[in-house]
């Protein structure tokens, strides 16, 4: 029954890890999270269900949100106590009130002692066993939903009514059944129960070991060990551990997890497992508390995602524990504070040195070594292998739990405190040193020399020292420059200037490649020139503190960020072509960096290649390793993306099936996550909106879309993710929705809209036409009223002249026959008579010229028309001044109205001239805004009143022609008048029709009166 899993654990590659190397997050209150979460599963679409006292809640990484589902009613508020999440995406939910939930793609069923059966009775645990049946161990007894209804499994299946707590399904598909005190075990396909072990401690929960054991915790008896099996079963061969437990989970790689119930989480690794009983104080077993960071003490339920996250409920909150690249190296606190240097040791070791004391990391536990002499800030290794490390007053290398001293040069200054040196062995066993303000030294055949430098060079401070293959010694300076020594000699003196890394971190080199570090990045040094990497998003590294190359060809450094890989196909492309910008991987806080590399401490020693491949880091507070040969596969599969909420005008809606909001709806807000529980803050989105959106919108983190102004229609939604390695998943979420129109926004409005512009267009056609037609009449009436007018004016003036001009020419003629005296003055009479008629018939024809008075303005026409009428009159006798006032601007008047007025005003300054006997004229021209005013009036004797009512004196046109054009135009014509009074002439046009409009403003021009041709 009992077998061995298919599956072994992967402990093999690399030591066994501790809690406190895993990276650990917490969530408390004041993160959101419940509190008191008694239960945690997984659902297929990758969210984390929490069953807690508050009710059912779900966690995607970032928010935590509790749960109504999308129909079905509302959820149960309070009481969620067991969690069953199942491959087809069901998640079943069972209550301290006997009630059990099923929630299948958003909808909710509701199972209820009393309509279908299930005990009523608090539900502590829940289990489907492969022949797709589902069990609830329940305070009553074990129940199983058989046909839509609960029923016991009790008597028939050879079990006790009691109460049931643990319950699990085996990787066998065995199911496990825990009552009161004793564990009984179901096989596949069996219809009884078979008791495995009795006279036991109340055990909550199960868990399957790698080589096939079926562990319990049982709380009463304080131990977590294998389940007895009775009869002629083998005993477990572990005696277990001693703890408070109600929950326990062996990892994928067969680690144990112990949750207690009042010191924190426990945990064995697998290969410590393997090797037999654990006591309580065995080493084997490492804890993590609230000291740790725990959320809680009391710790409820235990979890491993498909990401092989290890989750952890407490009273208090929620824990997460992810395996990282890098791993954190646990310490002694006296070593927690500011490192010196860092070196790779035999046997896969590290060394680490600091201001107190001296580490050696074995195995990836540090063993403390005996008390160092002094501050230790710089180490390096001889040509026979051994470590020396620079400390007070000399040269340390620990030999046999001993430390063997080589003095310092004695040319130093008496208790040499500078925290500046750096040194190195060559090959024949030599040893050269730098010392910050005192220069160059070697040691060679028992004693010190100093070598000949310039005196700024000795004032610099060394950061590193490095033997190339040629045997020349390089060191490097903090300020920037390198010094090359041969022989004891200085033989090239490289200026800060040439090497572009804006002083020197490290000098280092695996075979043929020469790389330097520091303030300005990471350089090649090619054989003649230092030539700058540069990473394909930025212009430079920024800050390198230390570089190693792999035996694969892959350059590691370390810069402000973090831990930085360059991979080795990158370095190649760069080394045939130094242009080229390196592509690269970063490894921050989030691959486990706990602190930075930003505060260095008084060494560049900070990265280290071990002998086994492992690669070592020193920040200002920590040390990790982290095996390039075994980093953790990328993550390849695409997150799934879900669609979680949306909201319409700020009111949230639960239901996403069949969205259709009301009319008169603008803005919405769509809620949005995908689901990656071990790194979901790496998430990146984008977003669209089909009909609105033309491309895909970058979201970055944001887990939520906006719009607003939307009119009616269908949309559809659509969001893609991708993960932290670049995966995307293109196929998404989608939602789809729609906005019912108002009824201002209705295909019938719209409709009528069209209707109604057509109409409109049709009647402004119709009036158009109407005021064409208008227009052509009323010029083809001003033709014939001018016809008219000339004709009177020729019968008043020009006939009438000549007739009486003719009259004087026969009387003449008859006192010429008669030989009468006064012949010759009737003949004179007769001709002057004649001359009178030609005057008139000239102003007649000038009147029929009316081209000139559109050709200047209208007070200057009113000016030249008086000027004119006094000339023709000064010979018969005085004649009146004439006085022409302007008030505003003078505005630009159409054509046709301008003569039309000038017409009236003329005729009414010929008739004052003519027949007033006046002495003074005076015409006031007012442009008004709002209408154009002229006033004529004279101090003649004036008329009688009841001519002006008349209209004239009979057989006279004069008058009624002047109203005739008033009336023509749209103007205003009054007269005033009395007896020896004088007489005034008023005549006003509405500045609409007065005004000419300017060129440009041309809108509306479909109504303006069409031009008048005469």
């Amino acid at each position: 029954m009992v077998l061995p899993l298919l599956c072994q654990p992967a402990f093999a590659d690399e030591p066994a890890r501790t809690m406190a190397q895993y990276m650990h997050t917490s969530w408390g209150e004041k993160d959101g999270a419940p509190s008191s979460i008694e239960a945690i599963a997984q659902t297929t679409d990758g969210y984390l269900w929490l069953a807690c006292f508050d009710g059912l809640f779900r966690f995607d990484g970032i928010t935590f949100e509790k749960y109504q589902p999308q129909s079905g009613g509302p959820l149960l508020l309070s009481g969620a106590m067991a969690l069953l999440a199942l491959p087809n995406g069901d998640l079943w939910v069972g209550y301290n009130s006997g009630r059990v939930v099923l929630l299948r793609k958003g909808n909710l069923k509701i199972y209820t002692p009393a309509a279908d059966g299930v005990a009523h009775a608090p539900v502590w645990s829940l289990a489907q066993t492969r022949d797709q049946s589902i069990w609830a161990a329940t305070a009553q007894g074990l129940e199983r939903l058989n046909g839509g209804k609960w029923k016991p499994a009790d008597a028939d299946w050879n079990l006790p009514k009691t109460s049931t707590r643990g319950m699990y399904v085996d990787h066998q598909g065995t199911l496990w059944v825990a009552t009161v005190d004793s564990v009984y075990f179901l096989r596949e396909g069996a219809r009884k129960f078979q008791l495995a072990s009795q006279q036991l401690g109340e055990v909550d929960k199960f868990s399957q070991a790698p080589d096939g054991q079926v562990w319990m915790a049982e709380t009463t008896n304080s131990s977590v060990r294998p389940v007895p099996l009775a009869g002629n079963r083998p005993s477990a061969k572990n005696a277990g551990v001693k703890a408070v437990s109600q929950a326990i989970l062996f990892d994928h790689e067969g680690g144990l997890w112990i949750a207690t119930s009042d010191d924190g989480l426990r945990h064995i690794a697998a290969p410590d497992l393997q090797k037999g009983n654990i006591g309580e104080s065995s080493s084997a077993m490492d804890s993590f508390t609230t000291k740790d960071g725990l959320s809680g003490s009391y710790v409820l339920s235990i979890l491993e995602d498909r990401q092989h996250n290890i989750w952890v409920t407490t009273i208090s909150g929620l824990d997460r524990f992810r395996k990282t690249d890098l791993v954190p190296v646990a310490l002694p606190d006296k070593f927690n504070q500011t490192f010196s240097c860092l070196i790779a040791g035999d046997d896969g070791d590290a060394w680490l040195g600091n201001q107190l004391s001296l580490m050696r990391i074995h195995e990836g536990r540090a063993d403390p070594q005996p008390t160092a002499p002094g501050i230790l800030q710089f180490a390096f290794r001889d040509a026979a292998g051994a470590i020396w490390w620079i400390g007070d007053g000399g040269f340390y290398s620990l030999r046999g739990g001993k430390y063997l001293r080589r003095p310092l040069p004695p040319m130093l200054p008496k208790g040499y405190q500078n925290l500046r040196m750096a040194a190195v062995e060559d090959r024949s066993g030599a040893l050269w040193m730098a010392a910050r303000g005192e220069g160059l030294f070697y040691w060679n055949a028992g004693k010190w020399q100093k070598i000949d430098a310039p005196q700024n060079l000795n004032l610099l401070a060394p950061t590193t020292a490095y033997l190339d293959s040629k045997g020349r010694v390089w060191v490097g300076y903090g300020e920037g420059g390198i010094a090359i020594i041969d022989h004891a000699k200085i033989v090239k003196m490289i200026p800060e200037n040439d090497v572009p890394s804006l002083g020197i971190g490290v000098i280092y080199s695996r075979g043929p490649h020469l790389w330097v570090t520091g303030g300005g990045g990471l350089s090649y040094f090619d054989g003649t020139h230092f030539q700058r990497v540069v990473p394909f998003d930025a212009k430079r590294f920024v800050r390198v503190l230390g570089v190693e190359e792999t035996a694969d060809g892959s350059l590691w450094i370390i810069e402000n960020r973090g831990v930085i890989q360059i991979p080795a196909a990158e370095v190649r492309h760069f080394l045939s072509d130094f242009s080229y910008p390196v592509k690269y991987r970063l490894f921050d806080a989030s691959d486990g960096l706990l602190s930075s590399f930003k505060s260095p401490g008084s060494s560049n020693q900070r990265e280290a290649l071990g002998t086994d491949g492992k690669l070592w880091f020193v920040t200002a507070r920590n040390l990790f390793w982290l095996d390039p040969a075994h980093l953790l596969p990328p993550d390849t599969v695409p997150p799934p993306v879900v669609i979680r909420s949306f909201g319409a005008s700020d009111a949230p809606i639960l239901s996403l099936e069949d969205l259709r909001l009301p009319a008169r709806t603008t803005d919405v807000q769509i809620g949005y996550t995908a689901l990656d529980l071990a790194l979901p803050e790496k998430l990146q989105f984008r977003y669209m909106l089909e009909g609105v959106d033309k491309n895909w919108k970058d979201a970055g983190t944001r887990r939520d879309a906006f719009y607003t102004r939307l009119g009616p229609g269908k949309y559809h939604f659509r969001v893609i993710a991708c993960n932290r390695d670049g995966v995307w998943n293109q196929q998404g979420a989608a939602l789809g929705f729609s906005i019912a129109p108002a009824w201002f926004q209705t295909d019938w409005f719209y409709a009528f809209c069209v209707c109604a512009f057509l109409l409109l267009l049709w009647l402004l056609f119709q009036l158009r036409s109407r005021q064409l037609r208008r227009q052509f009449n009323a010029t083809i009436d001003a033709r014939v009223d001018e016809r008219t007018r000339i004709a009177r004016e020729l019968h008043d003036t020009l006939l009438q002249s000549f007739q009486g001009a003719l009259f004087q020419f026969q009387a003449a003629r008859k006192l010429s026959l008669r030989g009468a005296d006064n012949a010759t003055e009737a003949m004179n009479e007769a001709i002057h008579a004649a001359e009178q008629g030609i005057t008139e018939g000239r102003d007649a024809i000038r009147d029929l010229r009316p081209e000139s008075a559109t050709q200047r303005s209208l007070p200057e026409l009113l000016r030249d028309a008086g000027g004119e009428l006094a000339t023709a009159l000064k010979l018969s006798g005085p004649v009146p001044e004439i006085h022409v006032i302007v008030e505003g601007d003078p505005q630009p008047m159409p054509p046709v109205l301008q003569t039309e007025v000038y017409q009236i005003c003329r005729e009414v300054i010929r008739n004052a001239f003519a027949h007033a006997a006046a002495t003074r004229i005076e015409v006031e021209i007012r442009y008004d805004p709002t209408q154009l005013y002229l006033c004529i009036r004279d101090d003649g004797k004036g008329m009688e009143p009841s001519i002006l009512k008349s209209g004239g004196l009979p057989g006279h046109f004069g008058l009624p022609g002047m109203r005739e054009r008033a009336e023509r135009v749209g103007a205003r014509l009054d007269f005033w008048s009395e007896i020896g009074a004088g007489t005034e002439v008023q005549l006003t046009v509405p500045a609409s029709l007065a005004y000419q409009k300017r060129r440009h403003g041309r809108r509306f021009r479909f109504f303006r009166r069409a031009k008048r041709h005469e």
